[in-house]
């Protein structure tokens, strides 16, 4: 983190974040960054997104992949092992 303080959110928890810090997640886990400052939080990133990359909004319940500029997004829905087979 650059500068400013916020939170983390990670799944159900979050954690207090301010400059100097250095946050580190595993592919494929949700993650937020929320300023609660009066100044901007600025980070930077690095990651090596790989090109099948794969999103999750949790609290939307939508997931996405980069198809185009916008990527495609969907949710999932649960069906039996032979729907749409006669």
């Amino acid at each position: 983190m650059v500068s400013g303080t916020g939170l983390m959110r990670l799944a159900k928890k979050s954690m207090k974040i301010r400059a100097g810090d250095c946050l580190l997640n595993p592919p494929g886990e949700a993650h937020q960054l929320i300023n609660t400052g009066r100044k901007d939080l600025v980070c930077y990133v690095v990651a090596n997104n790989a090109p099948a990359d794969v999103w999750h909004y949790p609290d939307a319940k939508k997931w996405g992949w980069p198809i185009g500029r916008a990527g495609f997004f969907f949710r999932r829905s649960v069906l039996d092992d032979d729907d749409g087979e006669e």
